[in-house]
């Protein structure tokens, strides 16, 4: 006799008999941002850990920077104060060559031509050493795909690209302070980096601005991004991206 509990479902019959969503992955977690505060200069992180981050580079109004729209934080403006930043000395505990996850809900739109410079989706570093680390964004092609940047020396994750004018689950993960440790994962694909590059991450984190090319601009929305203190797994992150497609179906972004 059967005990009722649809451990057999697929999971399309488990989502029809009310079965529990996935939840984002807990362990090693050190800041959520919702990007659902919806006014004030402050975006909260629930993760406890408090890297609350700022609209701007300072905690009070800044000219040009960042708004608050339906589905999170824009960044549309061309202007130098068009970024979000944790409080001076922040390091999210992801300074050295120390293992982290980067994951984020974000709407890349370009307009003109001939662009050129990435808007940046989170970036560490002072410029010198190899202490950069910037992971943005190349829009200057007709496949605009995510790239790492440790001072200088890049890889381009060619086989995953963006999608002008939809959402898109992006993630980095990095095991070892080395470049060649980082797995670059968007909407249910993957590409490992196999460009070799000392890894020695300082200084505040920001997330991204929106930047000016030869002839046309390109912005970021965001709607969700976690960081953590350790390389999830393709099974933690894949657990994320479905978590994250119920959390904002309820926020009107689908995610593929």
């Amino acid at each position: 006799m059967g005990l009722g509990l649809g451990l057999g479902l697929s999971p399309r019959r488990r989502r029809a008999r009310g079965a529990t969503p996935p939840s984002i992955i807990q362990e090693g977690l050190l800041a959520e941002w919702r990007f659902d505060d919806g006014a004030g200069q402050q975006i909260t992180d629930y993760s406890g850990n408090g890297y609350h981050a700022t609209l701007g580079p300072t905690a009070g109004a800044d000219t040009n920077e960042p708004v608050w729209s339906a589905t999170g934080v824009d960044s549309i403006i061309d202007a130098a104060n068009n970024r979000i930043e944790l409080s001076s000395g922040s390091d999210l505990g992801i300074s050295g060559g120390a293992p982290r996850t980067v994951i984020a809900v974000v709407q890349v739109d370009r307009t003109g031509s001939g662009l050129s410079a990435g808007a940046p989706l989170i970036w560490k570093g002072d410029g010198s050493n190899g202490r950069a680390w910037r992971w943005f964004g190349q829009f200057n092609t007709n496949n605009p795909s995510p790239q790492l940047d440790i001072h200088g020396t890049i890889h381009t994750f060619s086989t995953l690209n963006f999608t002008d004018g939809a959402w898109d689950f992006v993630a980095l993960t990095q095991s070892g302070n080395n470049l060649n440790t980082c797995r670059c994962y968007m909407n249910g694909d993957s590409e490992l980096s196999n460009t070799s590059a000392t890894i020695n991450t300082t200084s505040t984190a920001a997330m991204a601005s929106r930047s000016s090319g030869a002839g046309g601009f390109k912005w970021i929305k965001h709607a969700y991004c976690l960081v953590y203190d350790r390389a999830l797994s393709p099974a933690e992150v894949e657990q994320n991206r479905q978590a994250l497609k119920a959390i904002l179906a309820g926020r009107a972004i689908t995610l593929p």
